[in-house]
């Protein structure tokens, strides 16, 4: 069935499921506390990347890609959600003094490593670490303490490199590859979301018709027009699959087979046959997928709120209020210890420098573009 065609145009039902979809679909299903209460616990890791895996990165799109819209398994990812990239502003530099290196080993120019580069950048997070190494004799090498400071003092869970200096400084290192652990799950996540927000909209229907439809109706409405055409196509047909979906995957497959012998149309079947391929497959590679991504990433290091603060801020892209700013660094791991977090977050805001308030929302302001602390 792995070949079964939904279209005459020769797509698979897999093909529909890209994994940027996943952002919008997570925000899609935001618009309700109904639907956000049916949102899936989703994995997201934020990461530190070394200048290594960046040139990685160049060295593959300048010498490998064959289309100029493929996108790499870790540039996947981040388009995903999945992953978060940060860098400390160092990074700029590490990557222009190897320009004339990656052009020859791609057979490239100098201008197209820059170009290429400024492209991947748009996708990283950079931040400016505040503090100095203590004595230069405890690094092993000198350029790598920009890399250990960022993880320091943002909530990231590990530097992303093949550099083993970073380790015997301190810092948690992800050594080993795990770009195609993260996009294999970002994709299986995908299917698993798009489930959900069918399933979703099924429970609206049922609960919240009488007294809330007339309300939400407006704003789903709106907000399932931002999708892709594809999602859009994905979710109607996920609207119908949620209505036999039950608790348990074994349940769920005799509830689809009871269901197939009423569907006549061979086509149709031929149809369902394949979504309950998909759906099971997606299920089983996002959980094989993230037990392997458990087992390569460092755990987790708890971190003050300053660092949460700003992670999210640095990551937001745009000025955030309080509240947001709440509830974002409570969805990455931080648990207050006071009875008004709202409060005491003002009180660190306020208290550090970077934090820039405006009208009741807030931005963190790192170096200029290039820039070295």
């Amino acid at each position: 069935m792995s070949d079964t065609k939904i279209n005459p145009s020769g797509q698979t039902l897999e093909s529909f499921f890209r994994s940027d979809m996943l952002p919008q679909l997570v925000s899609f299903l935001r618009i309700s506390s109904v639907f956000a209460s049916c949102l899936p616990k989703l994995f997201q890791i934020r990461i530190v990347l070394d200048a290594n895996r960046v040139q990685k990165e160049l060295r593959w799109r300048l010498g490998k890609r064959v289309k100029d819209t493929a996108r790499s398994a870790l540039h996947e990812a981040i388009d995903a959600g999945v992953v978060v990239v940060y860098a400390p502003a160092y990074l700029d530099y590490e990557i222009e003094k190897h320009y004339e290196d990656i052009a020859l080993a791609t057979k490239t120019t100098v201008g197209r490593v820059a170009e290429e580069w400024l492209q991947f950048r748009r996708h990283l997070h950079f931040y400016a670490p505040r503090s100095t190494p203590k004595s230069a004799e405890i690094l092993v090498d000198v350029d790598d303490f920009a890399y250990l400071a960022t993880w320091q003092e943002i909530d990231a869970r590990a530097v992303y490199s093949l550099d083993r200096h970073l380790a015997r400084i301190g810092a948690a290192v992800i050594a080993s590859d795990i770009d195609l652990k993260l996009r294999t799950y970002a994709r299986s996540a995908t299917i698993r979301v798009s489930f959900a927000t069918g399933s979703s909209i099924s429970a609206i229907v049922g609960i919240e018709f009488l007294g809330a439809m007339s309300r939400i109706l407006k704003r789903l409405i709106a907000a399932f027009k931002e999708l892709p055409g594809a999602a859009q196509c994905g979710m109607v047909g996920l609207v119908v699959l949620a209505l036999v979906h039950d608790k348990s995957r074994a349940k769920l497959k005799r509830a689809w087979e009871a269901s197939k012998r009423l569907i006549v149309d061979p086509v149709m079947r031929e149809i369902f046959d394949e979504a309950l391929r998909v759906f099971i497959k997606a299920f089983e590679a996002e959980r094989e997928s993230y037990q392997a991504l458990l087992e390569a990433i460092p755990p987790a290091t708890k971190r003050p709120l300053l660092s949460h603060a700003r992670s999210v801020c640095l990551a937001a892209g745009e000025p955030l209020s309080l509240e947001a700013i709440e509830e974002r660094v409570r969805a990455g791991g931080y648990i207050p210890r006071s009875k008004d977090c709202r409060v005491y977050l003002r009180k660190v805001l306020r208290a550090n420098e970077g934090f820039v308030e405006l009208e009741g929302f807030w931005t963190f302001q790192t170096l200029p573009v290039g820039g070295m602390d």
